[in-house]
């Protein structure tokens, strides 16, 4: 749910800035000032956005840009990563709904990316594109993720059980498909049975009694 949530918020987002006469001009001129100026650092950072891709209408990469949300500055973009998200220009069923969902990465790492049509303010074309906007689950995400949910969050191997119980812990995964279809992640939340080893400390006191 809570995967699901942040999918929602960038989803949103993506919405609120594909449809605006600025991003419209940048995607024509791509000018450095709408970077300077709406794209910097510390927005970036404020937005949690880790990469922004702008595409043509034919898919072409135009723009993109990276952050380590981490450090709070910007990133050299993975190889490839462009072309990864460019491809899926073509799976884009309705762009006024745009896609959400995960890829995977080059070097395996999951990224939450969602997507919006450029057009004016007023909802108005031709469109120019596409505006992308990504997020990456790694460590810090999961780590985010576990404190939000008061668990353990994190990847498992796709071999693992679904579920599983232990005498301290219960461990729930959940397979969670990606859009390019390459790969499938299973997300592993462990959650401790406190009422099961608080009934474990009582019967144990009782004996020692």
């Amino acid at each position: 749910l809570a995967l699901k949530n942040e999918q929602g918020r960038l989803h949103t987002l993506a919405q609120d800035w594909g449809p605006w006469d600025e991003t419209y001009a940048f995607a024509q001129d791509l000018s450095d000032s709408f970077v300077q100026k709406n794209l910097t650092e510390p927005a970036m950072s404020n937005l949690n956005v880790s990469y922004v891709l702008i595409t043509a209408p034919d898919g072409r990469a135009l723009f993109e840009l990276a952050l380590d949300l981490k450090t709070g500055k910007y990133t050299k973009p993975m190889n490839g990563q462009a072309a990864i998200i460019a491809a899926l220009s073509s799976r884009i069923e309705d762009p006024d709904k745009g896609l959400t969902g995960i890829v995977r990465l080059a070097d395996g790492t999951p990224l939450m990316v969602t997507s919006s049509q450029i057009l004016t303010s007023e909802y108005e074309g031709p469109t120019r594109g596409t505006l992308w906007f990504a997020r990456t689950v790694d460590d810090d995400y999961l780590t985010y993720l576990s404190d939000l949910t008061q668990s353990n969050v994190t990847l498992a191997k796709l071999d693992d059980p679904t579920w599983e119980e232990t005498t301290n812990t219960v461990n729930s995964r959940w397979l969670f498909p990606v859009l390019d279809e390459t790969e499938r992640y299973l997300f592993c939340v462990t959650a401790s049975r406190d009422i099961v080893r608080f009934g474990e400390m009582q019967r144990h006191a009782f004996l020692l009694i």
